[in-house]
């Protein structure tokens, strides 16, 4: 057999005329026999005995293979070493991988689907999922996700948990607000410094006055006023303990269970797609536009604002 149209999925180097090669007798993939030691199984062992046999990969590749001229086939030997994997002519990234044959099962499904589904950061989120899904583990831990919960989740398209991040946010605010406006005592006294702002603003040239342990006889009255009500001014335990569940609820959430929630959704969302009658490489394609990530400078913007907001 001419093992020369595929490559290792080990190494993912092209076979030569001269190499070693061993085949899995279950399903049929090759190795180099060094390659198979280092390993010390199939590659695609974890598919044996599925519906998702890769067995048929390896057979009559002639009829699998367009026909070159010799002129053209060192060049096109030279281009599946450097990149073993068809990828899109429309100028997508090349870190999808169509057409690989190096696949395993990652949740009942091939990985380079979640691979497509997932875009960036594969190398990250990848072997996670492999851990995730092969010893039913949900602790992975994210930094990214423990920092920046509502951006990452509205970067990975996780548009139901960054809405409910959202919504706490919102709810924090409102409750800050209602707080602050509820105190009749701060607010006439805030009123009146700024009635008075107009008539006097040499008295308000500065703000150390609001730092006063005393007060002086150079304070206006307004001025005294404002001090007493900031002094008086006290938050409720319920919206300090809202305050750190907010602040605090969503980043550990995620960076413990993240991981494992964006797994799942993926999964749900390649099902969704192959109900559409999607196959191979068109799947791949519309998994990748369809869900993967939003544009990273507005992560990045979002990010800012939400750590600035919530320290």
């Amino acid at each position: 057999m001419d093992f020369t149209k595929f490559h290792c999925p080990v190494c993912n180097k092209t076979f030569t005329e001269n190499d070693d090669v061993v085949v899995c007798p279950e399903c049929g993939t090759p190795h180099h026999r060094e390659c198979y030691k280092s390993l010390g199984k199939c590659f695609n062992e974890a598919l044996h005995g599925t519906d998702n046999s890769v067995a048929e990969n390896y057979k009559n590749p002639e009829e699998k293979t367009e026909k070159i001229s010799h002129s053209d086939e060192s060049d096109s030997n030279n281009q599946k070493a450097e990149n073993p994997f068809k990828i899109n002519e429309k100028g997508l990234p090349g870190f999808i991988k169509f057409s690989a044959v190096q696949d395993h099962l990652i949740e009942g499904k091939h990985s380079s689907l979640f691979e497509a589904a997932v875009g960036k950061n594969q190398n990250y989120y990848m072997p996670r999922f492999a851990v995730i899904s092969s010893l039913s583990k949900g602790l992975s831990l994210n930094a990214i996700a423990f920092l920046f919960p509502f951006a990452w989740s509205l970067y990975r398209k996780m548009y139901k948990i960054s809405a409910l991040i959202f919504a706490g946010y919102l709810l924090f605010f409102g409750l800050s607000f209602y707080n602050i406006y509820s105190n009749t005592d701060l607010i006439t006294a805030v009123n009146d410094c700024s009635v008075e702002i107009t008539e006097n603003p040499e008295a308000y040239a500065d703000y150390e006055w609001l730092m006063y342990e005393e007060m002086g006889e150079d304070l206006t009255d307004a001025q005294k006023r404002l001090i007493v009500a900031l002094n008086n001014f006290s938050v409720p335990m319920y919206l300090t303990v809202l305050t750190y569940a907010i602040r605090y609820a969503p980043k550990v959430l995620l960076c413990i269970f993240g991981n494992k929630i964006y797994l799942k959704k993926l999964r749900k969302n390649i099902e969704d797609a192959e109900k559409k009658g999607l196959e191979g490489d068109k799947l791949k394609l519309y998994l990748f536009k369809r869900y993967g990530t939003l544009p990273l400078i507005l992560a990045i913007i979002v990010g800012l604002i939400e750590i600035s907001l919530f320290r």
